[in-house]
C-alpha cells in the first residue's frame, strides 16, 4: 500500500482508472484506490515482480507527490480479487483519517485497506 498527494482532475482520473483496468488485468494484479480529497491510497495485490514493478512506475509518475510506501505484506490471499482496480472516491474522508495519525504506517496502512474494501463491497465504488 502507498499514499500519494496529487491534483488531478476527474476526467484525469477517469482515464487512468480505465487504463489501470486493462494493464492491471495484462499483468495478474488486483488493485483499489482510494480518493481523499488530494490524497491517494492504493492497495496492489498481485505477483510480487509485477507488484514491486507497477510500484517502481507509479514512483516516478510526475502525477504523484509525496509517495510513500506504507505497507508491504504477502498474504496468499487476494482481498482485491473482484477489482482490477476498484476505486472509492471519499472526499470528506481526511476528516475521517485524522485520528489515524496516532498509528503506525503498518497499523494505519491495515485500517485503510479495511475501510476501502468495505466501501467497495457495499457498492459504493466502481470496478
Amino acid at each position: 500500500m502507498y499514499v500519494s498527494f496529487s491534483q488531478l482532475e476527474d476526467g484525469e482520473m477517469l482515464g487512468i482508472l480505465e487504463d489501470s483496468r486493462q494493464r492491471n488485468a495484462q499483468h495478474g494484479i488486483t488493485s483499489a484506490l482510494m480518493s481523499c480529497g488530494e490524497y491517494r491510497f492504493q492497495v496492489l495485490e498481485g505477483p510480487e515482480s509485477q507488484v514491486d514493478a507497477l510500484m517502481d512506475r507509479i514512483e516516478t509518475s510526475s502525477r504523484h507527490k509525496q509517495m510513500k510506501r506504507v505497507l508491504k505484506e504477502q498474504t496468499g490471499v487476494r482481498h482485491y480479487a473482484l477489482w482490477t482496480m476498484g476505486y472509492v472516491a471519499l472526499p470528506q474522508a481526511g476528516q475521517l483519517l485524522m485520528p489515524l495519525l496516532k498509528f503506525t504506517d503498518e497499523e494505519r496502512a491495515k485500517i485503510i485497506s479495511s475501510m476501502m474494501l468495505r466501501e467497495l463491497r457495499r457498492g459504493h465504488g466502481t470496478h
